[in-house]
């Protein structure tokens, strides 16, 4: 498994999120304090709370192309 912290801002930046995690076959949640959202629903990720960053869990290893796809997303802060 693989963790990132992310941010998406609006609206938009969901919608190509969401749409970017689709396109691979890994399991990937989003932890926001204690709830777990599965990244790839589109309505589970608009119902949380994204003024604060989030956690992303990638559930395989070798997933270095989806994270690639994500940079946008990724805060390295």
């Amino acid at each position: 498994m693989k963790k990132a912290i992310i941010r998406l801002p609006g609206v938009g930046s969901v919608q190509k999120f969401v749409h970017k995690v689709n396109e691979y076959e890994y399991e990937v949640d989003l932890y926001s304090h204690r709830f777990v959202i599965d990244a790839k629903s589109i309505l589970g990720v608009l119902s949380i709370n994204r003024d604060e960053p989030l956690e992303m869990h990638i559930y395989n290893d070798k997933c270095d192309d989806l994270l690639k796809d994500l940079e946008e997303f990724i805060c390295y802060e």
